[in-house]
């Protein structure tokens, strides 16, 4: 697979460019916005204070274990930490969003044809990716941003460990983004419409996440079904060690690298 870097980029920036005032774009950037607006303005600081309190703590712990307790709420900044436990739970909605429409409108109208006298298919498809990739990480870093101000404005810990924290987090966020937009990928080049890819992507997410459910009851001895799926990995997310980072995001992208290779196939095979 032979790809130019010039042609990609140059793919990249236009259909990014157009995506932030169609509704390709603000089909995503609007309910993203809408949602972290009130909860990083009005919930953040509120929570983090009630959350270093004893009942915070009681309440968190039916959620979490107490390992990930002390690492969320006590080693680190908790506004922070509210921060990304939300963006890990919401994220592969979000992702939904913004990968819907990376090829399906296009393949319903005949756009590639055109496109494909100009560039090679995998110059398409790599631009495609990214630029879902890109709305979904531009927003997550405006977003990470906020939060680390908001953590930096509380003055209770020290701003060396606070941007720290915050680069870790938006490192973890990033790869995790890749796989879910791979993930999508498949779906986007599954369909030739952006409202039969949206219910593809929620309903297949939804679907995976039951069948791996079922079939790991049903083979308890081998509970790996769930792996079918990133989110699979949020354990290893909350461990928030250096030591975990890298084993972490070496299979973030193993994910990443499986959806967007199949979605490829499909791609490659689709009819333009």
């Amino acid at each position: 697979m032979s790809i130019s870097l010039r042609r990609t980029g140059r793919l990249l920036r236009f259909d990014l460019a157009n995506s932030l005032l169609r509704l390709k774009g603000l089909f995503f950037l609007l309910p993203f916005f809408l949602f972290w607006y009130p909860v990083l303005r009005f919930t953040g600081a509120r929570l983090a204070d009630w959350l270093q309190q004893p009942d915070g703590l009681l309440l968190a712990s039916g959620f979490y274990t107490r390992d990930e307790l002390q690492t969320l709420f006590v080693s680190h900044p908790p506004a922070l930490s509210i921060f990304y436990v939300a963006a890990l739970a919401t994220l592969p909605l979000f992702a939904v969003l913004a990968g819907l429409d990376q090829y399906s409108s296009d393949l319903g109208r005949g756009w590639y044809r055109l496109l494909a006298t100009r560039c090679r298919r995998a110059e398409i498809f790599a631009a495609g990716y990214l630029v879902a990739l890109c709305l979904l990480g531009g927003a997550l870093t405006v977003t990470t941003a906020a939060a680390t101000g908001i953590a930096l404005a509380r003055a209770d810990y020290a701003p060396m460990l606070v941007l720290g924290y915050a680069g870790q987090i938006w490192v973890i966020l990033m790869g995790y983004s890749a796989a879910l937009i791979g993930f999508m990928a498949m779906v986007s080049v599954s369909c030739r419409s952006p409202l039969a890819s949206l219910f593809l992507g929620l309903f297949g997410y939804l679907f995976v996440l039951l069948f791996a459910a079922v079939l790991n009851a049903a083979v308890p001895q081998a509970p790996v079904f769930h792996y079918l799926l990133p989110s699979a990995l949020k354990p290893l997310m909350l461990e928030l060690r250096a030591a975990v980072l890298p084993l972490l995001l070496a299979c973030l992208a193993a994910y990443a690298l499986v959806y967007a290779g199949t979605a490829w196939m499909l791609f490659r095979r689709a009819r333009l």
